[in-house]
C-alpha cells in the first residue's frame, strides 16, 4: 500500500507510514519509522532524512498547538542569525519541505501534524 485506502469501511494505512513518537526530555521527542526502523532526522541545512542511529540531529521540540495540531521543531538546528526554529513540514503530496525556509514557519498548515494512537493487535 503506498496511499490510504478504504475497505470494508476500514481506513487502512499503509505500514511505511507509522511512526512512534517516542519522549527523549521534557517536550522532546523522537520520530522513528516502525516499519524501516529509522529515526527521522534534520541537518545542518534544515533537510529531513532518515538514519539508523539516533542522534541529536533527530531529537524534536514537540509543542501543542491552539488548533489541536502538534509541530515538531529541530532541538539542534535554527537560523543562526535571527533564531528562528526549523520545523517538520510536508508539502501536499507528502514530500518533506526544507525546515530551514523561510515560508515553513510554527503558524503553516504544513507544519500542522494530528498524531493518532495505534491500537497494537
Amino acid at each position: 500500500l503506498t496511499e490510504l485506502h478504504l475497505h470494508n469501511h476500514t481506513l487502512l494505512i499503509p505500514a511505511a507510514s507509522v511512526l512512534e513518537l517516542f519522549a527523549v526530555s521534557q517536550g522532546v521527542i523522537g520520530i522513528k519509522g516502525v516499519y524501516s526502523n529509522r529515526f527521522l532526522a534534520m541537518n545542518k541545512r534544515g533537510r529531513l532524512h532518515a538514519t539508523e542511529w539516533f542522534t541529536d540531529d533527530c531529537k524534536f521540540r514537540e509543542r501543542f498547538q491552539e488548533n489541536s495540531y502538534n509541530t515538531y521543531a529541530s532541538v539542534v538546528h535554527r537560523n543562526h542569525r535571527t533564531g528562528r526554529e526549523w520545523f517538520v513540514a510536508l508539502n501536499k503530496r507528502g514530500k518533506a519541505k526544507m525546515g530551514s525556509s523561510p515560508r515553513v514557519k510554527s503558524q503553516h498548515v504544513s507544519t500542522h501534524f494530528l498524531p493518532r494512537v495505534r491500537k497494537v493487535s
